[in-house]
């Protein structure tokens, strides 16, 4: 389903008053399951079965919704801190909602997940100023 086709229909996802969970997309860029056995938990702790606060999983592109097993790795949560220090122009960044693409909001639907109206306008409010046209 297209970024147009999901913004154009607000009855899919959380929107539609009948809706029981499964996905939605966080203020901070990760993936949020919302149903089932593991209700409130990010996807990607999910993935790698990581549950306790001693340890965290590291996105290797730096892209939060971009969970592929092979693209998680887990570390000790000091390690972890030392590794994912967003820097200034130097070494990896992490990717925002602030960065996100049209390519990955196509990405992100998808994967069955539900952009809520407040995510839509924090990435509506940062895509001005781009070359591009606002994709909803």
């Amino acid at each position: 389903m297209s970024v147009q086709t999901h913004i154009r229909f607000p009855g899919f996802g959380c929107l539609n008053s009948k809706w029981k969970g499964g996905k939605t997309l966080t203020e901070s860029g990760y993936i949020r399951i919302t149903a089932g056995i593991y209700r409130d938990r990010l996807e990607h702790r999910v993935v790698t079965k990581v549950f306790t606060r001693e340890y965290h999983v590291h996105h290797r592109d730096g892209v939060p919704w971009h969970n592929a097993p092979s693209n998680l790795k887990v570390y000790q949560a000091a390690s972890h801190n030392k590794l994912s220090t967003r820097r200034n122009g130097e070494g990896r960044i992490r990717k925002t909602l602030n960065d996100i693409s049209r390519r990955d909001l196509n990405y992100i639907l998808s994967h069955g997940v539900s952009i809520s109206p407040r995510i839509v306008a924090i990435i509506q409010e940062n895509w001005e100023g781009r070359d591009q046209e606002v994709p909803f």
